[in-house]
């Protein structure tokens, strides 16, 4: 398919050397996400070429960002496994957990996981608010991503909590990145963070915001999502 051309391109791009293993997953991986979307309606999109453009592709363009080998990193409100997944499938030497609150999209993460036979990668069955505040989670990650999902200011209040000391928060967002950024502004101040760039990718029409973590987010935060999301920071 003309898109695995593109995401193969991409990777060579970024030195990435896109296997035939490589492509076997992503091929398993869509056939199967096809066949439970009969089912669990877990994404609206079932057309073969939109799954690899707008879920595969999409997810791996985080990758434009020099994410260091062998560190840790979460997936927030991932889905079916986006970004978390392909990131995996590309950078195997990353350990990935994927945070997912609906119980039939934790369900096929196991299953997805088991199929394609990956390894440090697990699906946490939780609110993100809820890990945020969990010892075992806060502030353990070298790297929190999410993807689309709510605004940047009520994400990071929810998420931002689970980035450890010197680490990184990285957001896969539209056209109004800037705009986003600068709404976050206060929030990032003070969650302990600072913005550190915004990666423009024009022809994907998308920007990575990479926000970094200078100072323990105080206990506080996260609050309920309903204060949230009624009065974001």
């Amino acid at each position: 398919m003309e898109y695995f051309d593109t995401m193969k391109k991409f990777c060579e791009k970024l030195k990435i050397d896109f296997t035939v293993e490589m492509y076997e997953k992503f091929n398993i991986y869509m056939e199967t996400l096809i066949e439970y979307n009969k089912k669990f309606n877990l994404t609206a999109i079932n057309d073969r070429d939109k799954i690899i453009s707008r879920h595969f592709l999409d997810s791996i363009l985080i990758l434009n960002y020099k994410i260091k080998h062998n560190t840790k990193l979460c997936d927030v409100g991932s889905g079916a496994g986006f970004p978390g997944i392909p990131i995996k499938i590309i950078r195997d030497d990353l350990s990935v957990d994927l945070i997912e609150s609906t119980t039939k999209k934790v369900i096929f993460l196991y299953k997805i996981i088991r199929v394609l036979d990956l390894k440090n990668i697990k699906a946490i069955d939780s609110r993100v608010e809820d890990l945020s505040r969990d010892k075992d989670f806060r502030e353990k990650y070298d790297y929190v991503l999410s993807r689309a999902m709510a605004r940047l200011n009520k994400l990071l209040e929810l998420s931002f909590p689970l980035v450890k000391i010197n680490g990184k928060y990285i957001a896969l967002k539209g056209l109004k990145a800037k705009e986003e950024l600068e709404e976050a502004t206060k929030a990032i101040k003070i969650l302990g963070g600072n913005s550190e760039k915004i990666i423009n990718i024009p022809e994907f029409n998308s920007n990575l915001i990479v926000i970094n973590k200078l100072f323990k987010t105080p206990d506080f935060y996260p609050r309920e999502y309903r204060i949230v999301d009624k009065k974001s920071l």
